[in-house]
């Protein structure tokens, strides 16, 4: 784990070391393979490393007193071993007792004008690749400091990287000769990488500061940054699934981490009678439908001191009467946002949280407010004890931390969801708002997110991202992409007879190869040299699912993951046919298999998920293959 030798601290995850030298001051010596020869005199072999602070280049933190600028003055103090830090409510990483341990390294500096301390942590488990870094700043003297910038991570890496460009929220993925480093933010919302060549190194910078006003730091306060995560592998697609493995293990949290997610149906039941929503509840559980997410005819929840009895009767009924037809039941809610004639506007105008520019019917609440995070805890907990709902779909008010325009906002919702998850620990809370967040699973246990195939910078565990299709696109171009996480769909009303049959074929499917598409493995194929595409391989091996992007001529496709020692059955199905081989796991991943003629020159619009192909967001066909052990036994 964490070992030191004079004055080199070694810190070892299963497959990659960390080299920090701490001495007069901080330096990054060495982050890659794992180095396993032990009585080595790391230091020697480092004649200058990567200093965390650098006078003349950018750091990670910016802080200022009186317009006078602070950093500069920064003097390491000391190195030792500690308790990972508590940064709650914000997301964080965890250990799970008797099963995971971890080990932290903190890093002092001071700077004696102003009496600031800042603490740099590093933590390793060992379990998982992933290295957690951040930072706190704490404000020992007596006046005032203004903090623009406090970095979750700050690394050095070999120089003559390339950096791939990442949208806000995504991993920053870094590939060289020696290979690949991904790099992602446990935050809220925005997040800023940042990197800095100077040929023999680059430096990089991860945190959420630059979208965020500066922070007023009182005398005797201090400010911690979110975590940040660092993983090194050989290539980019095992780095990424390297980062997936990390959330998986370490910030999903509560009784869903080990549990299948139920397949969703969301049902907008505003304006519909009881007889309606019963109908369409029926009809979909019969496809194979598992979880009806009702918004309720009532809209959000009222104060429960203000709730009309027989609202209330009326949302458990239908709850009641959604069970009975063999589903469970889940709300839809919309807990951050209030219409401006509610009555908690009205009754408490100052709840309502003003942004700049922003008009509309309805109003954000300030969840910087104790009293506004009392009254959302208040009301959703009345909600779901009224109505035994198993989910909650929470829809947010707040697109991003820059459009609720304070930290404040999305420490307070962290603060709420913390509070209503361990008060209600089987609830399964489903945060919807555009993209998977994949810091806030510390949170939510899943996301809703948009339909796509290829998420080649997803990061988020294939149990916490839930793709929802109409029951026309069951059958259609985006299938596939609802398979790769846990399918979901939206419905107005009860099933045809023809998309009961599209409903009823996908599920069947889906849950066939469940256990590979939800909990196995997650491979990107691409780095084999093949046809580009992705394949979830089961826990035991026993079957796999995979999606490829065939070229106009085909292509040869290899496999990651499986038996070497196993015989497979491998189907391709299209719109021209089917294909179906016997091959043995070694091969299919050594020697690869040639893309059958039914492959060439696909159309871009398909058939039904498994039956032909589908399109990613940028245009490509995808086509699905399976895998499955044969019963024939195993190979020689």
């Amino acid at each position: 784990m964490i070992r030191r030798k004079a004055n080199v601290y070694k810190l070892d995850t299963p497959s990659t070391t960390l080299l920090i030298r701490a001495e007069g001051t901080a330096e990054f010596l060495y982050y890659g393979e794992r180095l396993s020869v032990p009585g080595s005199d790391y230091g020697c072999l480092f004649s200058e490393g990567v200093p965390l602070f650098s006078c003349g280049a950018e750091s990670f933190l910016s802080c200022s007193q009186a317009g006078t600028a602070l950093v500069s003055g920064f003097v390491f103090q000391r190195a030792r071993l500690t308790e990972k830090p508590v940064i709650s409510p914000l997301p964080s990483s965890f250990s799970l007792p008797g099963k995971t341990a971890g080990q932290t390294l903190c890093l002092e500096f001071a700077e004696e004008s102003a009496k600031l301390r800042l603490f740099f942590y590093c933590t390793v488990f060992d379990d998982c690749d992933g290295v957690v870094f951040s930072s706190r700043l704490v404000n020992g003297g007596r006046k005032e400091v203004s903090v623009r910038r406090l970095d979750s991570l700050a690394l050095g890496l070999p120089g003559g990287l390339n950096a791939a460009s990442s949208r806000a929220g995504e991993p920053m993925i870094l590939t060289g000769k020696g290979g690949a480093y991904a790099i992602a933010l446990l935050g809220t919302g925005e997040g800023m990488n940042r990197t800095q060549s100077s040929g023999a190194y680059t430096r990089v910078f991860s945190g959420e500061g630059d979208f965020l006003p500066d922070r007023i730091l009182a005398p005797g306060e201090s400010l911690s940054s979110s975590e940040a995560v660092s993983v090194f592998a050989p290539d980019r697609g095992e780095a990424l699934r390297a980062l997936r493995g990390f959330f998986s293990r370490h910030v999903v949290r509560g009784k869903w981490r080990e549990k299948e997610r139920p397949v969703a149906v969301e049902y907008d039941g505003r304006g519909k009678t009881p007889e309606e929503i019963f109908a369409a509840a029926e009809s979909w559980a019969k496809a194979g439908a598992e979880l009806f997410l009702l918004e309720c005819p009532s809209g959000n929840c009222p104060e429960p001191e203000e709730e009309d009895a027989g609202q209330a009767r009326e949302a458990g009924a239908l709850a009641e009467g959604i069970r009975s037809r063999g589903m469970k039941f889940g709300l839809t809610l919309c807990p951050e946002r209030a219409g401006v004639q509610d009555p908690v506007l009205k009754k408490h105008p100052e709840f309502a949280l003003r942004i700049p520019g922003k008009t509309g019917p309805e109003i954000l609440l300030d969840l910087a407010d104790p009293r506004v995070r009392k009254y959302i805890v208040r009301t959703v907990s009345a909600a779901v004890s009224g109505t035994k709902a198993a989910c909650v779909r929470w829809k947010f008010g707040a697109r991003s931390l820059l459009e609720a325009g304070r930290s404040g906002y999305a420490e307070g919702l962290c603060a709420v969801l913390e509070k209503l998850t361990e008060k209600f620990p089987g609830v399964l809370f489903e945060g919807d708002f555009g993209e998977p967040c994949p810091g806030l699973l510390s949170c939510f246990q899943r996301f809703r997110a948009p339909a796509r195939l290829f998420r080649e910078a997803g990061i988020c565990p294939q149990t916490a991202v839930s793709f929802r299709l109409s029951a026309e696109e069951a059958g259609g171009r985006v299938a596939i992409s609802a398979l790769f996480g846990t399918p979901g769909f939206r419905a107005d009303g009860p099933l045809s007879p023809d998309g009961a049959e599209a409903v009823g074929k996908f599920l069947s499917f889906y849950k066939k190869y469940r256990r590979a598409a939800e909990y196995g493995e997650w491979y990107d194929l691409g780095d084999a040299g093949g046809v580009p595409g992705i394949c979830a391989v089961a826990e035991n091996k026993g079957c796999a699912l995979a999606a490829v992007f065939p070229g106009k001529e085909g292509g040869r496709m290899f496999w990651k993951g499986l038996d070497p020692a196993s015989v497979y059955v491998v189907r391709f199905r299209s719109e021209k046919g089917a294909a179906e081989y016997t091959v043995s796991g070694e091969l299919l991943m050594k020697g690869g298999i040639p893309l059958p003629e039914i492959f060439s020159g696909q159309a871009r619009n398909g058939q039904a998920a498994g039956a032909g192909p589908a399109v990613d967001e940028s245009g490509r066909t995808a086509m699905l293959v399976t895998a499955d052990k044969s019963v024939r036994g195993r190979s020689a």
